[in-house]
């Protein structure tokens, strides 16, 4: 092999692991791949929804604001659309729903008791 393409070779390889600590560093910062927008500074942009429905318009590797998510998917984003974790119930995006309580009979909320 000859002095140049071995150079070239490491040059290559210089280049791809730096590409790939650039990656995670970008990931580090949470910065949206779209819009490059820091997520970790606009929590309103932290946020979780279905495997199914993100696998629908970004591969799980990536990391999207809600935005770019949104224009993606092609429209805004619904309660159903989150999963239920802590992290959606405190920024406000799914809500847990409250049991049912059961109904008293009537005749029991119409005259009251006599003792």
């Amino acid at each position: 092999m000859s002095g140049t393409l071995i150079q070239n070779i490491l040059k290559k390889m210089e280049i791809t692991e730096y590409i790939k600590k650039l990656r995670r560093i970008h990931i580090l910062l949470f910065n949206c791949d779209d819009c490059d927008k820091s997520i970790f500074k606009n929590r309103k942009d932290y946020f979780m929804v279905h495997n199914e429905l993100w696998l629908s318009v970004a591969k799980q590797e990536e990391l999207l604001c809600m935005s770019c998510f949104e224009r993606r998917l092609g429209r805004k984003l619904i309660k159903n659309d989150f999963t239920k974790c802590r992290l959606n119930i405190e920024q406000g995006y799914y809500s847990p729903q409250e049991p049912e309580l059961p109904q008293e009979s009537e005749s029991k909320l119409s005259s009251p008791s006599s003792e």
